[in-house]
Parts: C-alpha cells; structure tokens; sequence
C-alpha cells in the first residue's frame, strides 16, 4: 500500500475492527522525509506493521496476503543486510541514531532484497580501493549540469544528444536544434563587455558541436602519506586539485600521542551530529585536529551581525550558538542597459550603464564540528535610485532544527529589509521565480529528496516573509510591479514616452522588453507585397493622394512601393552567411531593406536622415562585397535613387521627423487592460498584515481572474487578455513597447513584489524601532568599516551567483548529501579565506599548464592519461577523433590577483 485504505469508499465497513493501527508505505515515507523515526527500529516497526496488517485483514489465499509475505520478506533481508552494515561503521549506538534517507552518508542505494555485487568493483579511479573512513569504494558524483536554451528550457537528460557553439555558451538539444535556422543570431545583452564583431555574433547551424550527455564522474582518492591508508577526499575535507602531502586526522592524533601532548584537556560539548535532530554530547579536545578556515573568523559586518542577531532569536538558545551569518562578497558591479529600453522607455539620463553594488549573505550552521553552507542570498543595491532588489536566495535541506528552518530564513529577509530601511532606501523589489526542476540557483546538486517548490508555493513563502515584514513596521506597502508602473501606461497621450520601470539587472521585464522588440523586428522585415496584376508605375517624386500628409505615414508609403519593385528582391531580406560563407569576414555591418522597413514601423528613426544613412549603408555593403559591374550593384543603385526620389517630396531631410505612434498598431491583447480603478478597497498594511492581505494587495482588481479554479485551468491568462474586459480601445502611442510588456506583466503580477520601505503615513513607526532597539543607524550603516574589512578583498567565486555555481560544478562541490556539503563548505571558505591564491579557482590546461580564461574544453570520459582540461589552442593541435571527447564550456571563475 503506498496510500491508506480508504475502507469507507470500497465498502470494507469490517475493516476499522480487524486493523486497528492501520500503517501504509507512503505515511511511512512522508515520516522519513521529515525526519520523524527516532530509530531504525521504530522504522521497522511500521514497515512490518503495513504487511502484518495485510495479511490480518486478507486471507491466506489471497492475493494481497501473498503479496504481503512475500514483500516482507524481501524487506527482512534488505533490513538484516543495513543493519549489519550499521553495526560495522557505528558500533552498538547504530540503533539510537535518527533515522532519515538524507543522514546516510552513502551514495550507494542498493534494492531491498538484493546484494552487493560478488565481483568487486575495480575503474582506473578507485583501482578497486575502499575508503578506511566510510567504508565504500567508488561514489558517484553529478555531471555538470546541461541545460538547452532554446524554447523547452530543459536539462539535458542522461545518454541524450546535444548541441554546442564552440565558446560554450549556447546548448541545444536535439529537439530544439530541429528547429533552428541556419543561421543563429547569438544574445548580445552583455555588450558592456569588449564589442563582438559581426562574425561572432552570428553563429552558423553547421558549425556546433554535437556532443553526447554521458560524463562519469566519481569522488577522487587521497592516500595518507604516513599509514598508506586510502580515503575519499570528501571524508577528509581535502580539496581534489591539492597537491601537498596528506596526513590523515587518525595519524596526526598519533603522532601528538607520541609526541607527550596527550588528550588532557578532554570536555563534553553539545553539538549537531549527523542523523540527530538534537544536540548531543560530543567528546572534544585541544589536541585533536581542528579546521582552521571557518565561518566565525570571516570578516564581520554591521549587517551580518543584525541579520545574525536576528536569525538567533528565533531559535532556542543551544541551537542560536550553532549558526553563523556573513557577507561572503561585497562589489561594485555596472550593469548595461540595452539602447532598445533607452530608446523606448523616459528615463533620467540617458547613460548606458548603471552601477550598484552586489552582496551575497551566507547562512551557515555547525553540524559535527564542521561549518555547513545551508542558505545564501544575492541582493543589489542601487543608491542612485534609493532601491534594493533581492535577486536569488537558494537553501539545501540540511538545517537543523527543521521545524524552525522556515522562520529563520524569514527572518533573514525581513532583518536585512530592516537594515535597508535604516540605511534610507525606499523600495525594495523582489521576483518570485523558482528554478527549473533539476537547475540550481547558487548551490550545486541539491539534496534528492529536497523537493523543487512551485509557484505558488514560493509565492505563498513570500506572502509569510512579507507579513512578517509589515508586522515589525519596516514595509508598510506592497503592491505589484504591474500597478507600480506598468498600470499608467494606458494614461499616456499619443506622443508620450512611457517612464521607465525600475533598472534591475536580472529582472523579468527588461529581457522581456527585448524579447518583444525583436519578435515585432522579425515581424515586420517581411513587408506584405501585393501579389496579383502589377500595379501601375508610381512617381514618388509627387506627393500621393491616397495617403495622410503625416510625413512618417507618407515614408512608409514610400518604403511600400519601393519594396514591391522586383529590384528589391535581394535585399527584402539580410544576406545567408551560411550560403556566403565569407560575407561576415567583409562586411561588418549588414543592412537590407526589410531591416529598414521594421526599423521605420517600430520608431526607430528619429529622423529620415537616420534612414537614409540605413540606405547608403545597405548599398555600400553591396558595391563592397560584389565585383564591379555585377548586376546586383545597378540595383542597389536603382534602389538607392528611387528612394531619394521619393523623399524628394518632403522636404529636405534633416527636418523631417519621424514618429511611430503614427503607423504602429500597437497590441491587440493588451487593449483596456490599463484601468487604474480597483474593484474594491483593499486593505491596508497598517490594519491587516496577514499574509492573506499581501496576496491581495499583489492581485490587486484582477482577484476574480486570479481564483485558484481559473489559475488551475488556465483560463486566468485568457481573461486578461480578453476583449470583454476592456474598458477603452488602446490607440497607437508610443509607449506601444511599454504596454506590450505590461501584458506580459500583468499576467504574472502576483511574481513581482514592490515593498514600501517609507514610514507609514501616520507616522507611526513604533514596531519598527523595537525591532531596530540597541541597532542605531550609524552602527548599521558603517561603509568605512564594510570596505575596509570585505570591499577591498577581491573574491571573484562569490562576486555572481553564476560564477559560485560554476566553480562549484567544476570542482564537483556537492551539497546533496551532508557528507559532501561539509566538504564542499570547507573548501569554499579555504577560499574565502585566501581569496588571492589562484589554486583551484581558475581552470588549467592539463597540458601546457595555462590558465584557461576563455573557453576549456573538458573531457566527459577518465582515462588513464586523466587530460581531462585542455585550452582551445592544445583542443585545436589534437586529431579529429581526439577532439570528439572534449566538451566546451564558457569560464566565468577567473580571478584576479590584483590587491586594491
């Protein structure tokens, strides 16, 4: 049974008298899941309470009664084989340990019923060793993940095909690959990086990679210089990629031992140990041999000590001791605004970068002596505009005690508010979006029965953290981003820019905006060309009768006829690099009359001598690439006078201006939706924090469309975009772009929190200054301390959630299992601790021992030779079948020496 007899439903009215303990397997696994068993026995217990209650109820004959027998006894076997293998590693305390699948420390999961194998497991990595430490040979590790990033967003399952560009940086799988055109224009939104040329952003379909998803990775071996024992370099906490001579802690004891420093100064401590919920008595002494690199001798900061502080508090005081908080980077970073939004959206100044400063909090509890990384939390902020945006948080499922997992987290959200608030920033925005089943967001593989939360359920988190919030005074608004800003646009006149939403580097809506600028750019390169009788020839030289005297409607006029010309028909579209193959090399920026004419409808022109510039470029490129006195250069020429004549009409040049709200349609599904009334009176923070007042706040008048029935059907996205629901017919703008993306918006605006860190209009802070009590202002917002102790240390691992990740994926620092999350914990803090030392942070050529910085090219399959790193000049001098077994991957882990 995997779910409880539901005796009533099947008519089994004699059933409640025969069981009466009824158990199933699925109770028993939800126990084990939360940790409940404070045994193995208790465990065992139930599991044979499931089939002796079968076998109670069912006949002998039965079915269901043989199966009961025979299940237990597959079970009895299976439980026979873990206790005997528990009896081994632990001694007679096996029994009183918490019981729970993530406490193991093993990977290995073998069936019930079954054995290990009698034929011991021998690769060229273990050579057929076994850890003296946990007692198991070769443990497998997590291949790096890969994701596609064509329109499934999916990860690439094991044994699959992919595809790859040969910088690492776009995957496809096969599926997805299909359907790509020949040629792939590549992301260009990191331009604050060194200029591309042409050539590099455009990728060609023939040219990826195909590559297979079957990587083999296990945990690496360290043997002890002093007993030639060998052990994982997981149980010892020892990096993979450390070269020094390894002593193991057992030799070490005895070498003190020997030495006359003897166990003198022996004390009990209380202490986390793995598969206890509580804090149990741990036997510790000064001989015996410590970590020197932990999460307490980080450098401190006012904010970390108030978020610290905080977090203690909602724990009982022994388990308050066992947590430490620190801001493991601290940078000033820039951020590159795309000049599509500078173009479409009003904003102060017109710079295309904006700076504000990264930090990364840490969580970190003490669990068998040893610091463990267990919650993390990327936050932005921007001064100039007075926000603070909370860009990533991401947990593993290792936090003790569990009941109070929740809360402290909470907590460390509303704590750091509370900080901001003190520091005088105003807004604080926050985007529900949790990742990808399979995908991480800062830590790498996460525990196997840590369950991915959906939307909603994030969503309702947020709803708790955000109503803890408002409770201690230091948010006394929330609202969507929708009604924030996106909900004015619909108020704007015709020839209005809309005001730009929030610049936050990472948020939805700024892709969003590219997104839907590029769809409408592809959407109109293909002009409609009236097919059927040929029209009679038109002299554009004259003002035409049929069209507006509009001077921007009368230049798309112009661009109409002209492109139904027949000598239009090679440059309606760009040029095929894949058919030219050397066109990229020659001609650095491509330009054809489709490009133009999309560019015309959506506004891009400010002026027709922006176009004509478009114009002479296009014919340029065709006289450059093409021979003289080639019949496609007498078009282009043709082309080029045609036009000149036509604009000939409107004056001169310079002075004709041009504005797309006089021929853009705008967005069909977005008509109306901008209504700023609401429905009804919501209520305020001040009188209601609960979270059921923040989830109505973020609906806003779209309550009725948010109802769970039409969200769990479907229907919700619909009716936002149903006709029905309008009120006004939305006319050509040109904040046309602005509402598009306000569509998009709208539809997800329970996802984007806007959070008021203003006093509230009463006045009344009360709340808010118990919370801060014995916390002044100058105590919190000390900088001179925060860039003297952590800005001037150059910590590139941490500086990205991205780059923590990689590093993380390529040095194989797991957090599934406890086991490795400690190892993993301590070689992160060796880090922080030494951020100049280059050692296993930057990727090296197994070859020529470079530093690798761009693109390396990984091995997936070990073998003897281990070259399993090379950098793309060593990948270019191997043979063809060679270089099949290397996999490119993009480097974002290079550190810098340079002390500031």
């Amino acid at each position: 049974n995997s779910w409880s007899v539901d005796w009533a439903r099947l008519g089994l009215l004699d059933y409640p008298r025969i069981v009466h303990n009824p158990m199933d397997l699925g109770t028993i696994k939800s126990k084990l899941q939360s940790m409940v068993y404070e045994s193995p026995i208790e465990f065992a217990s139930d599991v044979r309470l499931v089939f002796h209650n079968a076998m109670s109820y069912n006949p002998s004959g039965h079915a269901v009664h043989k199966a009961a027998v025979g299940l237990l006894q597959v079970f009895e076997e299976g439980y026979a084989l873990a206790v005997q293998s528990a009896r081994k590693k632990e001694g007679p305390s096996w029994s009183n340990r918490l019981l729970s699948i993530q406490s193991d420390p093993d990977c290995s999961v073998y069936p019930l019923g079954s054995t290990k194998s009698s034929k011991p497991h021998k690769c060229i990595t273990c050579q057929g060793k076994t850890c003296e430490l946990c007692g198991e040979g070769c443990l497998s590790l997590e291949p790096s993940l890969v994701v596609c990033q064509g329109p499934c967003l999916q990860k690439v399952r094991k044994g699959s095909v992919y595809f790859v560009s040969k910088c690492g940086a776009q995957i496809w799988c096969h599926k997805c690959y299909l359907n790509l055109p020949s040629v792939i224009h590549q992301d260009t939104k990191h331009q604050h990086q060194p200029m591309q040329s042409q050539q590099q952003k455009c990728l060609l379909k023939r040219d990826l990679l195909k590559r297979k998803a079957d990587e083999e990775v296990v945990e690496t071996w360290v043997e002890c210089l002093s007993c030639r024992k060998s052990m994982h370099s997981v149980c010892v906490l020892r990096d993979a990629n450390d070269s020094s001579e390894f002593i193991c802690p057992a030799c070490v004891v005895d070498q003190q031992m020997d030495s006359g420093n003897g166990i003198e100064d022996e004390k009990n401590e209380r202490h986390y140990l793995s598969g206890y919920m509580q804090p149990q008595q741990l036997r510790t002494s000064s001989s015996m041999p410590h970590y020197e690199y932990t999460a307490a001798r980080l450098p401190r900061h006012p904010l970390s000590d108030f978020i610290e502080h905080k977090a203690r508090q909602k724990l009982d005081p022994l388990s308050a001791s066992s947590i430490t908080i620190r801001i493991i980077s601290h940078v000033e970073k820039s951020m590159h605004i795309d000049p599509i939004i500078l173009r479409h959206f009003e904003t102060k100044n017109k710079n295309s970068t904006q700076h504000y400063t990264s930090k990364a909090i840490c969580l970190f509890q003490t669990i068998d002596g040893l610091d463990v990384c267990i919650y993390c939390m990327y936050v932005q902020e921007y001064h100039d505009s007075g926000r603070v945006y909370v860009a990533y948080l991401d947990s593993v499922d290792h936090f003790r005690p569990r009941e109070a997992r929740t809360k402290v987290y909470q907590e460390i959200l509303v704590s750091y508010l509370a900080w901001c608030k003190v520091a005088g920033f105003r807004k604080a925005h926050i985007w529900a979006c949790p990742p990808t089943r399979g995908n991480s967001f800062v830590f790498w593989s996460h525990p196997a029965l840590q369950k991915t939360p959906t939307r909603d359920r994030l969503i309702a988190w947020y709803h708790g953290a955000l109503s803890r919030a408002a409770s201690v005074g230091c948010v006394s608004k929330v609202q969507s981003l929708y009604d924030a800003v996106f909900v004015k646009y619909g108020q704007l006149g015709i020839d209005e820019l809309p005001e730009c939403p929030p610049l936050l580097d990472g948020d939805y809506w700024m892709d969003e905006a590219v997104r839907v600028y590029k769809s409408n750019l592809c959407r109109y390169r293909r002009p409609h060309i009236p097919r059927g009788r040929k029209s009679k020839k038109t002299d554009l030289s004259q003002p035409s009768e049929v069209v507006t005297p509009n001077s921007a409607m009368r230049v798309l006029h112009i661009m109409q006829v002209v492109l139904s010309d027949p000598k239009c028909a090679p440059f309606r579209q760009p040029v095929n690099p894949s058919i030219y193959t050397d066109y990229l090399n020659v001609i650095q920026h491509p330009m054809d009359l489709g490009t133009i004419h999309s560019k015309l409808v959506l506004g891009e022109y400010a002026v027709l001598t922006d176009l004509v510039a478009d114009v002479d470029l296009m014919v340029s490129n065709c006289l450059k690439y093409n021979p003289s006195g080639h019949v496609v250069c007498g078009m282009a020429e043709d082309i080029r006078s045609m036009l000149v004549d036509g604009f000939k009409s409107l004056g001169p040049v310079a002075n004709v201006l041009l504005k797309p709200s006089a021929f853009h349609s705008g967005c069909g599904g977005c008509e109306g939706v901008f209504d700023s009334e609401f429905t009804k009176r919501l209520p305020e923070l001040v009188e209601d924090h609960s979270p059921a007042a923040i989830a109505a706040h973020m609906v806003g008048r779209d309550a009725q469309l948010f109802h769970k029935s039409k969200i769990k059907c479907g229907t919700h996205k619909a009716l936002l975009q149903s006709p029905t629901a309008t009120t006004h017919t939305t006319k050509d703008k040109m904040c046309w772009l602005g509402m598009e993306v306000g569509c998009s918006v709208r539809r997800m605006r329970r996802d984007f929190f806007v959070c008021d860190l203003s006093s509230h209009e009463n006045g009344d802070d009360e709340a808010f200054r118990q919370y801060v009590d014995g916390w002044d202002r100058p105590a919190l917002t000390n900088e001179d301390q925060t860039n003297r102790r952590i800005g001037n240390r150059t910590v590139n691992v941490t500086d990205a959630r991205t780059s923590l990740l990689e590093y993380c994926q390529f040095r194989n620092l797991q957090f599934d299992t406890l086991r490795r999350a400690k190892s993993s914990t301590a070689i992160l803090l060796r880090h922080l601790h030494n951020p100049y030392v280059r050692t296993s942070i930057d990727p090296v050529c197994s070859f020529c021992q470079s530093i690798i910085s761009d693109t390396r090219w990984h091995r997936s399959k070990v073998t003897a030779q281990d070259k399993r790193e090379l950098c793309t000049g060593c990948w270019e001098a191997c043979d063809e079948k060679r270089k099949e077994e290397f996999v490119p991957v993009r480097v974002n882990t290079v550190a810098s020496c340079s002390r500031s």
